[in-house]
């Protein structure tokens, strides 16, 4: 499972600009990344390079940084991949609170993000995904692939 770094922000202009003006600061790369509206505010989901250092200095701009586990899986980029993702989390009855995905350059795969409702180990998870990705288990590997 990797770190994955959540802050809320307003929802208005420069406000995801001033969150990585501060990862900046500290070269910490954001190696993925979502934003969830919802009414007045957003909330930001990051995988970053150095998560420890991207929380603190996060808080050191102020920011109200959250700390969560997701699991990222490396899978082949071709209609029906994803399916088989979300089919092998159905049948052992996990739900997936939300996902997000990200392309690898100049490759055939992807990444997927997933926050799923329950925690298993790494070992439970990369039988479950065997046949269709490799678990990625720290963030060096994420880098590796990007």
């Amino acid at each position: 499972m990797l770190d994955e770094i959540s802050i809320v922000l307003k929802n208005a202009p420069g406000e995801l600009s001033r969150a990585l003006i501060a990862l900046e600061e500290e070269f910490v790369n954001v190696l993925a990344f979502s934003i969830d509206q919802h009414g007045k505010e957003s909330t930001i989901r990051l995988l970053c390079d150095s998560p420890e250092q991207a929380r603190k200095q996060l808080e050191e701009f102020k920011f109200s940084p959250e700390v969560g586990k997701v699991l990222a899986v490396k899978m082949e980029h071709k209609p029906g991949a994803l399916k088989q993702i979300s089919n092998a989390l159905y049948r052992d009855e996990i739900n997936i609170e939300y996902a997000y995905l990200t392309l690898i350059p100049l490759s055939k795969d992807a990444i997927v993000i997933l926050k799923l409702n329950t925690e298993r180990t790494i070992e439970q998870y990369e039988k479950m995904f065997a046949r269709y990705g490799q678990v990625i288990t720290d963030v060096s590997e994420f880098k590796h692939n990007l």
